[in-house]
């Protein structure tokens, strides 16, 4: 399927990426293969990251990082923060100054474990998790700010639009009133802050939309505002709609849709998986699974907290939302290119790119590194 990058760049668009790309590590899997003509990225799903499949480089760290640049290991110095706001700022003025429409995606790792704050701010206090995470958001915000200032400065927030959101709930915590969080298909798990802003073209500044919208619909979104032939609303009943007339009005309706949430986590066998951490919504009511026969139904608008299950109630209204779950179901399931899909327990893509960049004894080096800081994390855990 295409990626948005590259459908950015069918119409014309200079792509970006500085952070986390979780899409596949092998070659052909990653962001410079997948529609980006710049990237800066860890490996993994996270810095430090050391599991069977998917790792980042060995002894890796949020403080001087390795990275890989254009598909070219390098070290940088500074946190890791810092360094993927530096790289987009210097990167937009480069293309800015050959006034190319340009799209940037600066998916951050922070605040995800294990929580490493920057050098320069770290103290006896930070075996403290909420200190430490204070930290890395309080750096984060910074970076944001500096972001903006810069996109000011240059006038280039008047013909950018900016989107600030998060991928899912918190693991470990809990936003109020909601049920879950990180790894959970209720509204804890998948309902996440989100804003908009384009200066002198967004009127509702300030404006709560009710419309159940997420992150699959700035594919259609972008579409339409590049000018792309994609740019017609998904013509399935769970797909990706344009949120421009959104944008325009707050009184805008995107008419009668549903949205499924699933943890999207299983070990070879998806079909196994399907109703585990699911669900399926409408603009009222969702139907949630824990598994096929474990099930519960939800009156969003009078229970967004979860609590009261209505199942028995609304028989028909559960028949609905599950035929709708299954026809999603059959239609993703051919994108699902790793089902049942054999991968060697010690492929690590990122680690094989260590080595033949610095050799067997770094790597030796630095694997031993990894294991004892791998052995500190899970006593860390304990404790």
């Amino acid at each position: 399927p295409k990626l948005m990058p590259e459908m950015l760049k069918e119409a014309g668009y200079t792509t970006a990426m500085f952070g986390k790309w979780h899409l596949g590590d092998d070659f052909k899997d990653r962001p410079k293969q997948r529609g980006f003509d710049e990237v800066l990225q860890h490996g993994g799903g996270g810095i430090t990251q050391n599991y069977p499949h998917c790792a980042d480089f060995p002894n890796n760290d949020y403080n001087n990082p390795y990275l890989l640049y254009n598909e070219k290991i390098i070290k940088e110095q500074g946190y890791c923060t810092d360094i993927f706001f530096d790289y987009a700022i210097d990167w937009i003025k480069k293309v800015n100054k050959d006034n190319k429409p340009f799209f940037v995606y600066l998916p951050t790792n922070v605040a995800h474990v294990p929580h490493i704050a920057p050098e320069e701010m770290q103290k006896a206090d930070d075996q403290i998790w909420r200190k430490i995470n204070k930290k890395i958001m309080t750096n984060l915000d910074t970076n944001v700010g500096k972001l903006m200032t810069f996109l000011s400065k240059n006038k280039l927030d008047e013909n950018t639009l900016v989107i600030y959101f998060t991928d899912n709930g918190a693991p470990g915590a809990k936003a109020k009133g909601l049920l879950g969080g990180k790894g959970k298909a209720s509204e804890g798990g998948i309902r996440v802050p989100c804003v908009f802003y384009w200066k002198g073209k967004i009127q509702n500044q300030g404006i709560e939309i009710d419309n159940l919208v997420g992150h699959m619909d700035l594919y259609r979104t972008f579409a339409n505002l590049s000018g792309h032939p994609e740019k017609i609303n998904s013509t399935k009943s769970w797909g990706g709609k344009d949120m421009t007339p959104l944008l325009e009005s707050s009184k805008s309706d995107l008419g009668k849709r549903y949205w499924i949430g699933h943890r999207a986590r299983w070990r070879n066998n998806a079909e196994s998986a399907k109703y585990t951490e699911a669900s399926i919504q409408d603009d009222t009511f969702k139907l949630y699974f824990k598994s096929e026969t474990t099930f519960t139904l939800h009156n969003l608008k009078t229970d967004l907290g979860e609590k009261t299950d209505i199942k028995d109630k609304y028989p028909d209204k559960v028949a609905e939302l599950k035929k709708q779950f299954d026809l999603f179901w059959a239609d993703a399931k051919p994108f699902m290119i790793n089902d049942n899909k054999e991968i060697p327990e010690t492929h690590k893509p990122y680690h094989e790119l260590f080595f033949e960049t610095y050799g067997e004894a770094a790597f030796i080096k630095a694997y031993d590194k990894q294991l004892q800081f791998d052995e500190a994390k899970k006593l860390k855990r304990k404790l």
